[in-house]
């Protein structure tokens, strides 16, 4: 998979950019609508930040990286999206154990948070120490429909990267 339906998208140049430098921000807010664009481009950009051999800022499909994220196992890949109503700061914690690991697998560790909006309190606070102090090889990936919704704090701490409707 790659960004080829979305090329004209400017959050995929940016995200492509990112990843053909080697040094992508430590976070990104993912913000825009609830669109096929965002969620393929959202994909297509964790699975080149894990990818082994990137070719123009896009996963080379083959490597071991790339083989592990098509069959949905990689183990530098890491998913919370609400239980419920909200995300809490017990869901947060599962993620605290993969915090001391390096990569297994691929270049670096992703973990994406769906909705970050509806984080509890503790949760954000939580979040918002990680994000404070990033970790080496490790990259997070907040996805909103509404940016204005999430803890500023939270915000600021990450690259915002823009989708439009449509």
């Amino acid at each position: 998979m790659g960004f080829g339906d979305w090329e004209h998208e400017p959050a995929v140049r940016q995200l492509r950019q990112d990843v053909q430098s080697g040094q992508p921000a430590h976070a990104y807010l993912l913000a825009g609508p609830a669109t096929r664009c965002k969620r393929d481009v959202a994909n297509t950009f964790a699975q080149a930040l894990i990818c082994l051999a990137t070719e123009r800022g896009e996963p080379c499909g083959v490597c071991d990286s790339c083989h592990a994220w098509k069959q949905q196992a990689h183990p530098d890949y890491h998913f919370l999206e609400p239980e419920g109503s909200s995300l809490k700061i017990e869901q947060i914690r599962q993620w605290q154990p993969f915090f001391s690991y390096h990569p297994q697998l691929g270049r670096r560790q992703v973990f994406f948070l769906s909705a970050p909006e509806l984080l509890t309190e503790p949760a954000a606070n939580s979040l918002l120490k990680v994000l404070e102090e990033p970790l080496p090889q490790t990259v997070f990936l907040l996805a909103t429909e509404d940016e204005r919704a999430l803890l500023p704090t939270l915000a600021s701490r990450c690259r915002v990267v823009l989708f439009r409707a449509g």
